[in-house]
């Protein structure tokens, strides 16, 4: 029952790879199915494809990643408590990385957070968060301006530049002191660039 079928034009089926994307949609005119076959997109002298997005995530590239996808890497995911840090004017939360995901290079990153609907601008954290001794990799926003706490919703994450690489803090308040400093150049790239 399918409507139609999308491949990339080095698409490779069936029994050690030998059915070509050209076949593919002999086989669904054949069945009166339809099939589109997009043939290689480049960018900088590489085609754009998946590996080389999930390699760019894998090095913090985001602005790069984000314009070979076309849009912000996304993560979703049910929001759990997290510390403020004592940094006023901030909501936080946090989500597990799911497995099957690629890993963003551990920091600290511009993003917007959605939730009920509304959009809000901040940043993430990637990484295991080591001033905070948490366990497994979790992905903490802080988010301006946001009148709802986001522990119990299903928030999304929209990354669009890494900022810095994992940091051990000394102190909470100096952890504290350093997201504030960061949501600022956050609030600044989204006046700017206005994605």
């Amino acid at each position: 029952n399918a409507a139609g079928l999308v491949c990339g034009d080095d698409f490779r089926f069936g029994d050690w790879g030998r059915g070509t994307a050209q076949g593919l949609a002999q086989i669904c005119a054949q069945d009166g199915i339809p099939c589109q076959v997009i043939p290689q997109v480049w960018k900088d002298g590489a085609v754009v494809s998946s590996t080389r997005i999930r390699a760019l995530i894998e090095l913090g590239q985001m602005g790069t990643a984000v314009e070979l996808l076309g849009h912000p890497y996304v993560l979703t995911g049910l929001a759990e408590p997290c510390p403020r840090y004592g940094v006023p004017g901030l909501t936080a939360a946090k989500i597990m990385l799911p497995k099957e995901l690629v890993v963003p290079k551990f920091g600290l990153y511009v993003c917007r957070c959605r939730v009920d609907g509304n959009s809000y601008e901040g940043v993430a954290h990637v990484g295991t968060q080591p001033t905070a001794a948490g366990i497994g990799i979790t992905v903490a926003p802080w988010v301006i301006d946001c009148p709802v706490k986001l522990a119990g919703r299903e928030i999304t994450l929209e990354f669009y530049k890494f900022l810095r690489p994992d940091r051990n803090f000394r102190t909470r308040e100096a952890l504290g002191q350093d997201i504030l400093r960061n949501t600022a150049i956050a609030r600044e790239f989204f006046r700017k660039e206005k994605p």
